[in-house]
C-alpha cells in the first residue's frame, strides 16, 4: 500500500449569504504501525477512525469515534533506550514546551519542541517501562499503551556451563535481565561456526531465554554468550555467568586433578578447576574418599572421629576414614644394628611394625652411606607392605662399615614415621652364593581333604627377600578354573616362614597347583631358589562355617611384672581377614587407649600389637579383642574377649640365648623320627 501523507489539504467553497466566498481547511493526519499497517486516522474536526487487524494481517473492523480535546494519539518510536528522541503526537498540547510535562513510568522528560499536535522529548535517565504521559495545565493523558524503555541486556547464567565437543545442547536456558527484544551470538566467533545459534526464544517477561545450540565436532575453549538490544551488548568479558566451555575428549583431564571430563560432566564438578566447591580439596580426593565434591562444608568434617577435620588429614597426607594416629616404627633390620661380616653381595631387609602405604616408598625411603657417600640401590616394597628390600646396584666392598637410614615412610593411615632410623653393619670379605631351598611346606605335597580356610605355608632354609615373593613368583592355580588365585604373600619376620593367604577360602572340592618361581624368588644375598618348587593339594567338601577360635595370647591374662617394653601378640587358629584389624584390637590403662601399631603374621594368624611407646610402670592394663574380628569367610570371632595384666617397673633388654638342643651338638647314630 501506497502511505499517505500527513497531512492532505481540501478546499471547500462556502457561500454566505450574498457576501464574497471564503475558504475552509480540513486536515487529515494517518498513524501506521511497525509493518506499515494504517491503523488510525484522524481530521482536524476532532473526528478518529481505527482499524483493527488479525495476527496475520487480515483486516478485521473500522471504527469510528470523536477524538477528546486534549489527547494523545500516538507515540513514534514505542520503544527506546535512554536518549532516544520520541515523538508525540495528539492534541491539545501547548504550544510553548515548558508548559508541557512528559513522564515515562513516572520519570520526568524534558521537551525538546512543542506544537499544538506534537511534542519532542528525549527518554530520560532512570526511565523504565510503563505509562508514557503528557501534563497540560494540571490535566493528564496517557498513551494507549506502555513505553518499552530498552536496557542493556544482561545474563547471569546458563543452565549448561560445559559440554563435549560435537554434543548439542537442545536447550540451553540463559538467565538475566532486559532480554526482551534481544539477538544471541557467541564470542570468539570463527568461519565455520563453532557453536551455532539454531533457535531463541525469550520469555515474556524478559528474565530467560531458551537456546538450541549446536557444536562442531573440532570445537575446543570458551565461548562467551553475549545478549544484543538496540541498547547495546552484554558483557564480552568471560566469567562463570556467560561462559560456555567446549572440551576435548570425555577421556581427558582438562584441569588436571585426576578426573576425567567424562567424570566430571557426569558428577556436575568443573572440568576446569581442579577444586570445584573451593574448600581446599580436590575433585578427586572428594571423590576417592566418598566426599561431596560440590560442598565445601565437609572439609571441616571429621569424618574418621581422629580429631582431625577432612581438610587438615589432605593437608598432612593422611587418610581421613582412617582413625589410626600412629606413625610406624622400624621392627627389625637385617643385618642387624652392629652386625660384623656382612656377605658383599647382600641385601638391606627392612621390617616394620604395621604395613606401609605403597605410595610413599619412593627414592630416599631407605638409603645407604659409606661415610657420607650415598650407595646407589632400588627399593622394593613386600607383597605384604611389612618390609623394604635395598638392593645395591654393585658389590659391597670389604671389611667395611656402612650405615643404613630410613626416613618418609608412612602407614596405611597416612601417618609418617618419626624422624630418621639408622643402622650400622660391617661387611666381610666373602661373597653368599649358598642358594636357598624349601625345607618344607604346612600341607604335605598331594594332600587331600585340606579345610578351605588353611593357608599354604613354605619354609625355607634361610632367611629369604621378601620383595622377591608375590602372588606372581608364589602361584596357586585352582585346577577346575585353570586361574590362578588372587591372594597375598606373608613373609614372616625370621624370614624363613612365607605363607600364601587367599581372599577369600580355598573353593571346596578342587585341587590345586603351587608353583614356587625359580627364576624370580631369592634369598637376601640374590641367590636364586633351587629344588623342590612344585606341590599340590585339594580341598574337603565343607564350607568354611566355624568362627577364629583365639588359641594364645601374650602376655597371658593376669600376668603381672610385665616388662614395659613388651609386645602384646595373639594367636588365632585360622586366618583373620585384613579388613578393618587396626581398630579391632585396643589396649587400655587408666582409661586412655595406648596407642600402637597392629601387624599380621604366620599366614594371618598372629596378630601383633606394638605399643608406640614403652608402657607405663606399675599400671593395670586391659586388651580388648573386639567380636567384629572375622576370618577370610566372614565368620566372627566369639568376642569381644577382655585379658589384662600389670607392667613392672622394667624394660627387657636381655637378648635370648641357646641353653639346649634336644640332640647333642656331633651326636650320631640319630633315629630318623
Amino acid at each position: 500500500m501506497q502511505k499517505l501523507t500527513n497531512w492532505i489539504m481540501v478546499l471547500v467553497l462556502v457561500f454566505a449569504g450574498g457576501g464574497r466566498s471564503a475558504f475552509a481547511d480540513i486536515g487529515y493526519r494517518y498513524f501506521y504501525d511497525e509493518l506499515d499497517r494504517l491503523t488510525k486516522a484522524t481530521d482536524s474536526t476532532g473526528v478518529a477512525i481505527d482499524y483493527v487487524y488479525d495476527e496475520v494481517g487480515n483486516h478485521l473492523s473500522v471504527t469510528r469515534s470523536v477524538l477528546a480535546p486534549f489527547a494523545i494519539l500516538g507515540v513514534s518510536p514505542s520503544v527506546g533506550t535512554v536518549s532516544t528522541r520520541v515523538t508525540i503526537d495528539g492534541r491539545g498540547f501547548s504550544t510553548v514546551a515548558a508548559n508541557n510535562q512528559v513522564a515515562f513510568n513516572g520519570v520526568a522528560a524534558t521537551v525538546v519542541s512543542a506544537t499544538a499536535t506534537r511534542l519532542e522529548v528525549d527518554v530520560p535517565t532512570g526511565a523504565s517501562t510503563g505509562p508514557l504521559t503528557v501534563t497540560v495545565g494540571g490535566n493528564t493523558v496517557s498513551a494507549d499503551a506502555d513505553f518499552q524503555v530498552q536496557v542493556v541486556p544482561v545474563v547471569t547464567g546458563l543452565s549448561t556451563r560445559f559440554v563435549l565437543a560435537g554434543t548439542p545442547i537442545p536447550t540451553l536456558t540463559v538467565s538475566g535481565e532486559n532480554l526482551t527484544g534481544a539477538g544471541f551470538t557467541f564470542t570468539p566467533a570463527f568461519v565455520p561456526s563453532a557453536l551455532t545459534i539454531d533457535s531463541a526464544v525469550v520469555a515474556a517477561d524478559g528474565l530467560s531465554a531458551d537456546l538450541a545450540v549446536s557444536i562442531r565436532a573440532d570445537a575446543a575453549g570458551s565461548f562467551v554468550l553475549q545478549a544484543t538490544n538496540t541498547a547495546g551488548q552484554s558483557s564480552g568479558v568471560s566469567g562463570p555467568d556467560n561462559t560456555l566451555t567446549v572440551l576435548g575428549s570425555a577421556d581427558a583431564d582438562l584441569d588436571g586433578d585426576g578426573l576425567t571430563n567424562g567424570e566430571e560432566l557426569a558428577l556436575g564438578t568443573d572440568p576446569t578447576l581442579g577444586d570445584s566447591d573451593g574448600d581446599g580439596l580436590p575433585d578427586q580426593y572428594e571423590v576417592a574418599f566418598g566426599f561431596d565434591p560440590l560442598n565445601a562444608a565437609d572439609a571441616f568434617v571429621d569424618s574418621d572421629g581422629d580429631g582431625i577435620s577432612n581438610l587438615d588429614e589432605f593437608s598432612q597426607g593422611t587418610d581421613p576414614l582412617n582413625p589410626d594416629t600412629t606413625p610406624p616404627a622400624v621392627a627389625q633390620v637385617d643385618p642387624v644394628d652392629g652386625f660384623i661380616d656382612f656377605p658383599t653381595n647382600g641385601r638391606m631387609v627392612v621390617r616394620f611394625n604395621e604395613p606401609l602405604r605403597p605410595d610413599s616408598v619412593i627414592v630416599g625411603s631407605v638409603r645407604l652411606f659409606q661415610n657420607t657417600l650415598a650407595i646407589a640401590g632400588e627399593l622394593q616394597l613386600s607383597d605384604d607392605h611389612l618390609s623394604i628390600t635395598f638392593k645395591p646396584a654393585e658389590s659391597l666392598s670389604a671389611f667395611t662399615t656402612y650405615t643404613l637410614e630410613i626416613q618418609g615412610v608412612r602407614d596405611v593411615a597416612g601417618n609418617p614415621i618419626a624422624g630418621i632410623s639408622r643402622s650400622q653393619f660391617t661387611t666381610g670379605e666373602f661373597i653368599d652364593d649358598v642358594p636357598p631351598t624349601v625345607v618344607s611346606t604346612s600341607l604335605v605335597n598331594g594332600q587331600s581333604g585340606v579345610p578351605v580356610n588353611a593357608p599354604y605355608t613354605v619354609r625355607f632354609d634361610e632367611p629369604m627377600d621378601p620383595a622377591t615373593l608375590d602372588a606372581v613368583s608364589f602361584s596357586v592355580r585352582d585346577n577346575t578354573t585353570f586361574q590362578n588365585l588372587p591372594g597375598m604373600i606373608q613373609v614372616d619376620a625370621d624370614g624363613l616362614t612365607v605363607s600364601f593367604v587367599p581372599e577369600q577360602p580355598w573353593p571346596v572340592g578342587r585341587s590345586f597347583s603351587v608353583t614356587l618361581d625359580a627364576g624370580r624368588i631369592t634369598d637376601a644375598a640374590g641367590n636364586l631358589l633351587t629344588g623342590s618348587r612344585f606341590f599340590s593339594f585339594s580341598t574337603g567338601f565343607d564350607a568354611d562355617t566355624t568362627p577364629p577360635v583365639l588359641v594364645g595370647l601374650s602376655p597371658a591374662d593376669g600376668f603381672s611384672n610385665v616388662p614395659a617394653n613388651t609386645r602384646i601378640e595373639l594367636l588365632f587358629d585360622e586366618p583373620l581377614n585384613l579388613i578393618g584389624i587396626q581398630t579391632k584390637v585396643t589396649l587400655q590403662a587408666a582409661g586412655s587407649d595406648v596407642p600402637g601399631s597392629i601387624a599380621l603374621s604366620d599366614g594371618n594368624r598372629r596378630l601383633t600389637f606394638t605399643p608406640t611407646t614403652a608402657l607405663a610402670p606399675s599400671l593395670l592394663h586391659t586388651l580388648t579383642v573386639s567380636a567384629q574380628i572375622a576370618d577370610l569367610a566372614g565368620n566372627a570371632f566369639a568376642g569381644p574377649v577382655s585379658s589384662t595384666f600389670t607392667t613392672g617397673t622394667a624394660v627387657d633388654t636381655t637378648r635370648p640365648t641357646l641353653v639346649s638342643v634336644s640332640v647333642p651338638n656331633n651326636a650320631v647314630d640319630v633315629p630318623t623320627d
